[in-house]
């Protein structure tokens, strides 16, 4: 008796990159309303290839900038700089950026937590 062995059908995702064929350039220009996703099935290709053929964009999140460290570059062109002599000057834009923010901060004085002293 033979046994026969049980495969089973594993899909598997396309991952074909390659340059385009000028079949599958027609295939794509004839059926551009179908989308994209639709046309990498078909035609067993991957979705950025076929996007990028049709011209779509392709959108990409931007990268999170934390806005502590977008106000510190703001901050940080404001004042005018000459680097091959070691130069900073504040400029009437950053003075005036400063007093602004003035307001906004505790106004209450000095923190007594941060304040050491010696023993003696």
């Amino acid at each position: 008796m033979i046994k026969k062995k049980m495969t089973e059908k594993v899909e598997k995702t396309p991952r074909n990159n390659g340059r385009l064929t000028n079949k599958e350039k027609v295939y794509l220009d004839k059926y551009r309303e179908k989308g994209a996703e639709y046309l990498a099935k078909r035609l067993k290709r991957n979705k950025k290839c076929i996007e990028a053929y049709l011209g779509i964009a392709v959108t990409k999140e931007a990268p999170q900038v934390d806005p502590a460290l977008k106000k510190e570059k703001y901050i940080d062109n404001l004042f005018a700089k000459k680097e091959s002599h070691g130069v900073v000057v504040m400029t009437e834009a950053a003075s005036m950026y400063m007093d602004k923010q003035r307001e906004s901060r505790k106004s209450n004085g000095i923190d007594s937590s941060c304040i050491h002293r010696p023993k003696d």
